[in-house]
């Protein structure tokens, strides 16, 4: 039970709302006349005491049959909470067992009772509605119930009715879940869908899965296992493999309201959707030496509505002719996720290991409790997060229709309609949008509880939008039903043409830019981006640690961000040279070799700077030898191919330093030049000193102060390089929507620590 305490403590000192009081829905909506009543009811009260003491009647005497107890007035208003906290029961329960049979100081129910009492007067509440901590409840009550019949045993019991009970607990399925530090049944559900989804998938030959991982390695789907098996099991620190599946599906109904035809037509369109979507994800890493697995499901829902109005002018029978217009739509989305992970680890590279990854990865392990006993569980994470977007959309297009008429003796008529676009351009913005993410990780080796609650909010106030720009070829078949008005040229229609009777096929592509601060866009000073900051106590309850994260651009312009800007000098300096090395095209090592050449070739070159005019080819090469961007290195090389026609065409003699710059600024090895799979972002991990934790006791500990006041200093910086292969598929039907995709991505993680007392810097990974 203590083991389970602690983690409920963890739980509730990371994040004291997680187990904090719920109102009801009842008290929550009466919130005015709760107010109202708590300064009504002391007034009213003392009133009953000229009476006999009523009120000390109301709270003490029995209920009869159709009297109204005052205490559940009170509760219906909200002064008595109607949640009843588990704590409270234990402890009251505990106490009880402990008059019965006496304790020490020293005794474990003496410890029960002094944590329980310890996260009571923290506010800690448990209960049945505790739903993010639903398995630590059932933990809890089962610890008890096993105490209870413990304490009921006679004195002169037999040992083996003792250590059948307490078997009887070491084996449920509970206490095996609890061990793996499981706080909830939704990380449980999160955890066991995704072994079973994942292994099934991996168990059929036929599967999207199976089929991914052997075109990928280009062997059979029976050599699927030990192929893979091998090569996880000799990762390389660093290194990382990610199997991803999911599946959607989703159900949209569009109408059209109004509707003009002959020389032209306008309207407007106008729909909702629902959608449902499944992630799955398998990932096995080398984290110092050690083969980790980890297990993922992410599970989203989220509604769609929006409208379009759209306008062409055509030439042309009213039936076939050829039309230019365009159209303009609005789009509002809302989606709710929850995402579950968990991480095993098997252990060094052994033979054991190869055979366990050989079960996992041919399905045989499809038991989430055999896949669980495989190792050790090294952490669990379970988040919510909230996406809110608005989209603005324009596509103008040139396009051929041909209507068909079905009925034309009936006033409401059914027609087909073909819509042929032999080029369409589509833009799309977002111009306001907002994500939020909230949850943690309970780490099981230290039982620490890591949360992260973060909001952002985007509009394009402060952002440039993030947009996308398609292009391509389409056609449009469309089905409608409408009354035509007779004697006139105009036809009003409610026509319903939806998914259910509109079916769309073609071609084109589409380029998407991500959104940036208009800072960033106008001037290139990207703005970081922060973790929550997270706190390490010790057993006095004083914070001797704080860690976080800044992102920023894995770009020359990183080195300009205010966020970097903010930090003082001294800590400034050797993080710049780290951001050099891992943002650079080139390794360190070639670097210092090109630039240490580079330096011999300008002294070489003395004598014949000014004469040749040199300075400025020699200025370049010094701008370019970090090699920050992908073009430093040609314009790197065109310097140097200036300087050696200057020399040529002077009779002057090549020095030999010339020639190798050229032949290691070329771009024939991979290993030294990275042109492809490089990560987009940088993660500095960010370390407060100690003169930093004596300010952070004066401020809020979030990321607001960590961004604004410049504190920190710079431990590591790490960036990951990947590479993918995917498969996807859409299928719209009328009405409905279905996806499914898979995805094999082979990761290679790289690490520059920050020196603390000179500006040299070491790469753990190139």
């Amino acid at each position: 039970m203590l083991a389970t305490l602690d983690h409920i403590e963890a739980l509730h000192d990371a994040d004291p709302d997680l187990l904090g009081r719920r109102e009801t829905w009842l008290s929550y909506s009466l919130k005015g006349v709760r107010r109202l009543a708590s300064y009504v009811i002391p007034a009213v009260l003392p009133l009953f005491d000229t009476f006999g003491r009523y009120a000390d009647l109301l709270d003490s005497a029995p209920t009869r049959p159709g009297q109204r107890d005052a205490s559940s007035l009170r509760r219906f208003l909200g002064l008595q909470p109607k949640e009843l906290n588990l704590l409270e029961d234990l402890l009251a329960r505990s106490n009880a067992l402990a008059r019965v049979h006496g304790h020490g100081e020293e005794a474990s129910t003496a410890q029960v009772v002094k944590k329980l009492e310890g996260l009571i007067s923290k506010g800690a509440v448990l209960s049945l509605r505790s739903y993010d901590a639903s398995a630590l409840v059932a933990q809890l009550t089962m610890d008890q119930s096993t105490l209870e019949r413990l304490a009921a045993l006679p004195d002169n019991s037999d040992g083996s009715v003792v250590e059948q009970i307490l078997g009887d607990r070491t084996k449920s399925r509970l206490q095996q879940l609890r061990g793996k530090g499981f706080a909830s049944m939704a990380e449980i559900d999160h955890v066991f869908r995704s072994i079973s989804y994942l292994t099934h998938g991996l168990s059929n030959p036929k599967h999207k899965l199976n089929k991914i991982l052997a075109d990928s390695a280009g062997v059979g789907p029976e050599n699927v296992a030990s192929t893979y098996a091998h090569l996880i099991a000799n990762l390389k620190a660093g290194e990382q493999i990610t199997i991803d599946a999911g599946w959607g599906r989703g159900f949209t109904l569009q109408w059209i309201v109004l509707g003009l035809k002959k020389a032209g037509f306008f309207g407007a369109t106008t729909y909702v959707g629902l959608d449902q979507n499944f992630d799955y994800s398998l990932t096995f890493k080398n984290v110092n030496g050690s083969i980790e697995v980890g297990f993922g499901r992410r599970e989203t829902k989220g509604i769609d509505a929006g409208a379009s109005a759209w306008v062409g002018v055509g030439v042309g029978h009213e039936d076939v002719g050829f039309y230019a217009g365009g159209t303009v739509g609005l789009n509002l989305r809302k989606q709710w996720g929850a995402e579950g992970s968990l991480s095993l680890s098997l252990g060094s590279a052994s033979p054991d290991i190869q055979t366990n990854l050989e079960q996992l990865l041919s399905g045989k392990a499809s038991d989430p409790y055999e896949a669980l006993g495989m190792g050790d569980v090294t952490e669990v994470a379970h988040f919510k997060t909230e996406d809110n977007s608005a989209n603005l959309s324009a596509m103008p297009d040139g396009l051929f229709s041909h209507s068909v008429n079905a009925s034309p003796n009936l006033i409401a008529r059914s027609e087909g309609q073909a819509f042929i676009s032999p080029l369409y351009l589509r833009a799309e913005a977002e111009i306001i949008g907002s994500n939020s993410r909230q949850g943690g990780k309970f780490m099981t080796a230290s039982g620490a509880y890591r949360t992260e609650r973060s909001h952002e909010l985007y509009s394009i106030l402060t952002h440039k939008p993030k947009w996308s720009l398609g292009v391509g070829t389409a056609a449009l078949l469309r089905g409608r039903l409408g009354n035509e008005i007779p004697g006139t040229s105009r036809a009003t229609e409610g026509r319903l043409h939806g998914g259910a009777a509109t079916g769309k096929i073609g071609a084109g592509v589409e380029k998407q830019w991500e959104r940036k601060t208009w800072s960033e866009y106008l001037w290139g000073s990207p703005k970081a981006k922060f973790s929550v900051p997270e706190q390490q106590i010790d057993l006095q309850g004083d914070t001797v640690d704080i860690s976080w994260t800044m992102t920023l651009p894995r770009k020359a312009s990183a080195l300009r961000s205010p966020s970097l800007r903010m930090l003082p000098k001294t800590r400034r300096s050797n993080l710049e040279a780290a951001m050099r090395d891992s943002i650079s095209f080139t390794t360190p090592e070639n670097r210092k070799t090109i630039n240490g050449m580079r330096k011999g070739l300008s002294r070489s070159l003395k004598g014949d700077m000014e004469e040749l005019s040199l300075e400025q080819n020699f200025k370049e090469l010094e701008q370019r030898a970090d090699f920050l961007t992908y073009k430093d290195r040609a314009r790197f090389r065109k310097a140097l191919f200036r300087i050696e026609r200057k020399l040529q065409r002077n009779g002057k003699p090549v020095p030999e330093q010339l020639q190798k710059l050229k032949k290691l600024t070329e771009n024939a090895d991979d290993t030294l030049w990275q042109s492809k799979y490089r990560s987009d972002a940088i993660v500095i991990d960010m370390k407060a000193s100690s003169e930093d934790l004596a300010d952070f006791k004066k401020l809020p500990l979030d990321d607001k102060a960590i961004e604004t006041g410049g504190f920190g200093q710079a431990q590591a910086i790490r960036t990951n390089e990947a590479r993918s292969k995917t498969t996807s598929a859409n299928l719209w039907i009328p009405f409905f929507q279905y996806r499914s995709s898979s995805a094999l991505t082979a990761a290679n993680l790289s690490t520059w620590r920050v020196a603390s007392k000179d500006f040299k810097v070491q790469a753990d990974a190139p």
